[in-house]
Parts: structure tokens; C-alpha cells; sequence
């Protein structure tokens, strides 16, 4: 479990057979544990002093940006949390529902906001003032609009994510808030369940 509050970037420095990744604190890593990478939960299988390795399935690789990833890609990391941490974001699991389209970027005095395009199918994950983990970063839906929203970073969340890198047309990492999901599945399950009861 993770919080969206990143730690720091890597740098992708191979992608085959596995994904070996150099940060400042691969030492402090052990093999097996979990971490996150641009909002994947990832699990360390091979780490030396400066850097670690992941693998990653083919579910994964498919439904995230880590196709796009190249030699020298900046990617934002987190270690897992520990029970009884403090919760300074959201509760992020790691597993990514899809993938989000940048379409603009406006500036306001120390702010950035980026307008980026999710899949209407999943609507009904977003409501305004919610929760969203982009590229493993926890932010807050200022706005909504069709199936585009507003997320607002400051300096200090620019200058330690690869946020700062974020184009019109860039892709990145969505999930949406885990609490918000589960509330939607339990809805939809009581839905079926008093149809059923009310045509059988």
C-alpha cells in the first residue's frame, strides 16, 4: 500500500530482461518488497547499491505507460508504507485502471494546472474535491468536466516528480480512488440484487 506522496525520481536504465531502475535509495531496498513506480506496485527482485530491478507481466505492461519507457526515462518513486504511518495523500494500491491523455496546461502565479482526459467508462470513479493517484502522485480532482479533469501541482510536487515533464499529449498513469471504487461495486451489486428479487 502506498500513499501518492513520491519520494523521489528514478532513471529507467534497461527495460529487458527486467526493468533495472537507479535511485538514491536502492540500497536501502530489499528483494521482495514492494514499491512503486509512476503508481505501479512493483516488487524488487534483484537490487544493488545504486540500482534495482522489477519484472513486470504482461497485464501490467499492457494497461500502464511502462511500454513507452526508454533508457533514461524519469520515473516517480514511493516504498511501500508502514502500518501506523501517517497517511499524508491517499490510500494507493499500486494498481493502475488506465491510462490518461494530458491535453493542456495552464499557469497560475506558483501553480500548474493540467487538464487530462481519462475513459468515459469510468466516470463514475470521478467526482470533484476526490482523490486520484497520476503517475503514483496523490492530487486532487479540482474540477470535472465530460471525462476530462483538472488537477492542480505546486512547485515542490513539480520539482520532485516527473510531473515537471508533462506535455499536451503526454500519457500517464490513473487510479482512481480505491474507498470511491468499492462504494460504486457495492451499489452496483445491491442494483442487481433487488432486480433480481423484484423479476424472479
Amino acid at each position: 500500500m502506498f500513499t501518492g506522496l513520491i519520494e523521489t525520481t528514478g532513471i529507467v536504465c534497461s527495460m529487458a530482461p527486467e526493468m533495472e531502475i537507479e535511485c538514491i535509495f536502492s540500497s536501502e531496498l530489499s528483494r521482495g518488497e514492494s514499491i512503486s513506480v509512476d503508481g505501479v506496485c512493483l516488487t524488487v527482485v534483484t537490487v544493488t547499491e545504486k540500482t534495482f530491478k522489477t519484472h513486470m507481466n504482461r497485464e501490467t505492461f499492457s494497461r500502464t505507460i511502462s511500454k513507452s519507457y526508454s533508457k533514461g526515462s524519469k520515473v516517480n518513486l514511493e516504498r511501500a508504507v508502514f502500518p501506523g504511518s501517517r497517511l499524508g495523500g491517499h490510500l494507493v494500491s499500486g494498481h493502475v485502471d488506465s491510462t490518461g491523455l494530458v491535453e493542456r496546461i495552464r499557469k497560475f502565479r506558483k501553480e500548474i494546472v493540467f487538464w487530462i482526459k481519462f475513459p468515459v467508462t469510468e466516470k463514475k470513479w470521478v467526482i470533484e474535491k476526490g482523490s486520484i493517484a497520476v503517475n503514483g502522485i496523490s492530487l486532487t480532482i479540482a474540477e470535472l468536466s465530460g471525462n476530462s479533469i483538472s488537477v492542480s501541482l505546486i512547485p515542490e510536487t513539480l520539482k520532485n516528480t516527473n510531473a515537471r515533464n508533462w506535455r499536451p499529449g503526454s500519457v500517464v498513469n490513473l487510479e482512481y480512488d480505491m474507498i470511491g471504487k468499492y462504494v460504486v461495486r457495492q451499489l452496483e451489486l445491491k442494483e442487481r440484487t433487488d432486480w433480481l428479487k423484484e423479476n424472479f
